[in-house]
C-alpha cells in the first residue's frame, strides 16, 4: 500500500505517523505482516486497525481481498497524531484487477448428430477490465471426444485448436456432434491475452446429448398365428331338427 498511503512532514518520522482505520473495506481487509520470534518461522498475515506509515513504507501493509467478485472497493482513515492537526475521513478507493481471465461458461445439451453455436451467454468474460481485447483468443486444451469444434466457413473435417474472442461474438463458432451413440461429451478451454499478459483458468463444457429415434418402423409378420372358428348353428338348422308337437301326432281323424 505505499503506493495508496504517503505521508510526510519534515521532522516527524514515519514511525509517528499512524493511520487509524476509521471505516474498514467491505471486500477484503488491511492487514500486517509480521515477522515471527524464530528466524525459521514463516511470516503471518494479521488484521489491523491501526499502522504507521514506516510500515507501509516497509511493504508490511497489505490490502487482502476476501470476495474475488468485487471489482472495486474503498475504506477510509484518520491520521491522529504526527501532523500537527488530524486528518479524519482520508477516503482510499481502490480498482481490483483479476490475476485471471474470469472466464465463465454454461453447459449445454445438443441432438445426437447435431449442432450449437458457441456464443454469449454459454461463454462470457465477466468484470470491467476485460469487455472484448482485440488480442484475446481462445486455446482448446482438450478437444471434444464424439464431435468437433468448427468455424462456419472453416474447414469441417477437423476440430479447432483456437479461435479468437472476435470469432465468438460473431457468432461462427459452433460444437458439431458426430452422431455416435453417446449421451455426453466435454471439452476444455482457456482464454488469454497477449496485450494484458493474462490468461483464465481452464475451464469445462460438459455437454448433454439427446437420443434422437432414427431407425425406421419395423413390420413384423407373426407366422405362427392360429385362429379359431366357431360357427353357430343358423335358425333355419334349428327348424329343421325341431320335433313334431305331441298334438299334431295324436291328432284324431275328422267324422
Amino acid at each position: 500500500m505505499t503506493s495508496v498511503n504517503q505521508a510526510a512532514q519534515e521532522a516527524v518520522p514515519p514511525a509517528d505517523i499512524i493511520f487509524s482505520v476509521k471505516s474498514p473495506p467491505s471486500a477484503s481487509c488491511v492487514v500486517m505482516v509480521s515477522r515471527g520470534i524464530l528466524a525459521d518461522e514463516p511470516p503471518s498475515l494479521d488484521p489491523v486497525q491501526s499502522f504507521s506509515q514506516e510500515a507501509v513504507d516497509a511493504g508490511r501493509v497489505l490490502y487482502l481481498q476476501s470476495r474475488p467478485e468485487a471489482w472495486s472497493d474503498a475504506f477510509s482513515l484518520d491520521v491522529p497524531s504526527g501532523l500537527g492537526a488530524p486528518l479524519k475521513g482520508v477516503h482510499v478507493e481502490l480498482e481490483v484487477l483479476p490475476t485471471a481471465i474470469p472466464l465463465e461458461v454454461q453447459n449445454f445439451s445438443v441432438p445426437m448428430g447435431g449442432s450449437l453455436t458457441l456464443a454469449p451467454p454459454l461463454l462470457r468474460v465477466t468484470g470491467p477490465y476485460f469487455p472484448s481485447p482485440p488480442g484475446l483468443s481462445l486455446q482448446v486444451l482438450e478437444p471434444p471426444w464424439h464431435g468437433a469444434l468448427q468455424k462456419e466457413d472453416g474447414p469441417q473435417a477437423r476440430t479447432l485448436s483456437a479461435f479468437s474472442w472476435r470469432e465468438v461474438e460473431e457468432q461462427l463458432i459452433r460444437y458439431v456432434h458426430d452422431g455416435s451413440e453417446t449421451l455426453t461429451d466435454s471439452f476444455v478451454l482457456m482464454t488469454d491475452t497477449s496485450e494484458m499478459d493474462r490468461q483464465s483458468h481452464p475451464v469445462a463444457f460438459t455437454v448433454t446429448v439427446l437420443p434422437v429415434n432414427d431407425q425406421p418402423p419395423v413390420l413384423t409378420t407373426n407366422t405362427d398365428l392360429q385362429v379359431r372358428v366357431f360357427l353357430a348353428p343358423s335358425p333355419m338348422s334349428a327348424s329343421r331338427k325341431r320335433p313334431a308337437s305331441p298334438t299334431s301326432q295324436h291328432r284324431a281323424p275328422p267324422v
